[in-house]
């Protein structure tokens, strides 16, 4: 059985690529366009990933990541961003953060942060 991932993506296309690619390689993906319910799912279910946009409607992917660090979920993340500065990245793992891939990025890019991610502590 494969690892579960939350995709939060808020740009649909971008998102439905990033789900069926995952699922092709075994992951078990549940996707969101928003941190809200991101949040909510986080809830309600266990994940090993998430795999987030930094740039979101309402809370930002790093409000998200900040939520996480400071509740008990026990969850890496990889962080997502088509910004060209190293602050996004630089705050992400400070922040905890086990990984930021800066679109576009490659399926190579994306596998790597992953399996860091998932071989990182939880």
């Amino acid at each position: 059985m494969g690892h579960r991932i939350l995709v939060v993506e808020d740009q649909q296309f971008i998102r439905r690529f990033l789900v069926n690619w995952l699922r092709e390689h075994d992951y078990l993906v549940d996707d969101t366009a928003d941190a809200e319910d991101a949040l909510e799912r986080l809830g309600r279910n266990s994940y090993d990933v998430v795999l987030c946009d930094v740039h979101l409607p309402g809370a930002s992917g790093l409000e998200l990541l900040r939520c996480l660090t400071d509740d008990e979920h026990h969850v890496r993340f990889v962080l997502m961003t088509g910004d060209p500065g190293e602050d996004i990245e630089r705050e992400g793992r400070a922040n905890g953060a086990a990984a930021c891939l800066r679109k576009p990025f490659s399926f190579e890019e994306l596998q790597e942060a992953l399996s860091r991610a998932l071989s990182g502590p939880n």
